[in-house]
């Protein structure tokens, strides 16, 4: 069974993901970077030559990938629920993990990051509100596990995730 960090971007689901990995001994992927490795450009290289069509293609496609093995922790992309298929893949092969923080930290986290393009063209703040407001109940539908992770740091967050996992699987 996989798990699967799930939420909105700069929530934390990289950071997270190695090292919840690491407490519990599994592989751990991420898919924007197999993505950015399968295409071989990154992903604002993609969005501006190809579109979010196209990107949420390639994506679904490492996701049906992954999906497939086992064990492994899997950092997503914040639109990977979009898609109707992708949330049945994850559902059906893993546990979703829905990473969560308020609106402002995001902000925060995200502002200035040329990896993290804006998808609307709006302000980064005014995205993340109107995004949100959208991928919200997506996770929230999808979510086995829910994490806060804006008050605690990256090792408290592991553990406290780390113990809700093996309570899950139980």
């Amino acid at each position: 069974m996989n798990i699967y960090l799930i939420g909105y971007r700069g929530t934390g689901k990289s950071t997270l993901g190695i090292v919840t990995a690491a407490l519990l001994s599994r592989p751990y992927v991420d898919t924007d970077e197999l993505i950015v490795e399968r295409e071989g450009l990154t992903i604002p290289e993609i969005l501006h030559e190809f579109g979010e069509t196209r990107f949420r293609s390639i994506e679904s496609d490492v996701l049906s990938d992954i999906s497939r093995l086992d064990g492994l922790v899997a950092a997503t992309g914040g639109g990977i629920v979009l898609s109707e298929e992708n949330r049945l893949r994850m559902k059906q092969s893993g546990i979703c993990v829905w990473l969560t923080s308020p609106p402002e930290i995001i902000v925060q986290r995200i502002t200035g990051d040329q990896n993290r393009p804006t998808f609307t063209g709006s302000t980064v703040n005014e995205e993340v509100l109107t995004l949100l407001l959208a991928r919200e109940p997506l996770y929230r539908e999808l979510a086995d596990i829910v994490v806060d992770t804006s008050a605690a740091g990256v090792k408290e967050c592991a553990k406290v995730l780390v113990q809700k996992i093996r309570d899950a699987e139980r």
